[in-house]
C-alpha cells in the first residue's frame, strides 16, 4: 500500500482549532468543568505544532540535471544537456542550443540503457 503523506490546509485547521477554543470559552464554566482547561491546552499545543512548520510535507524533491544528461522535452523532443548554469540548462536539441529554465520547463531525464 502507498504511504504517501496525507495533506492538510494549515490555514483551515488553525480555523477550526481556533473556533473549538472559543466553543470551549464559551461553553464552559471553568470553575465546574475539570476539562476546560486541558482540552485549551491541548488545542492551543495543536495550533502551535502547525504554526511551526512540524507537519508540513517534506518538498518535492527537484531533478538532478547535469552535463552529458539526454533529456525529453514536451515541444522540443529529446536533446543532450550541454552546460548547467544555476537555476537554467542549457540543451542542444537537433544541434540548436536551447537555454531552459530546469525547475518550470518540462524536462524529463532519459535513463541510460
Amino acid at each position: 500500500m502507498d504511504k504517501q503523506p496525507r495533506m492538510i490546509d494549515a490555514d483551515k485547521a488553525i480555523k477550526m482549532i481556533d473556533e473549538a477554543i472559543k466553543n470551549s470559552i464559551m461553553n464552559s464554566d471553568e470553575g465546574t468543568n475539570p476539562w476546560f482547561r486541558g482540552e485549551l491546552n491541548g488545542l492551543g499545543f495543536a495550533k502551535a505544532i502547525i504554526l511551526s512548520g512540524q507537519c508540513d510535507p517534506d518538498p518535492i524533491p527537484l531533478p538532478t540535471i547535469k552535463p552529458g544528461d539526454r533529456v525529453r522535452h514536451t515541444v522540443h523532443g529529446i536533446g543532450s544537456v550541454r552546460s548547467e548554469p544555476e537555476e537554467c540548462v542549457e540543451v542542444n536539441f537537433d544541434e540548436v542550443p536551447y537555454l531552459l529554465h530546469k525547475y518550470i520547463s518540462s524536462l524529463e531525464v532519459i535513463p541510460n540503457e
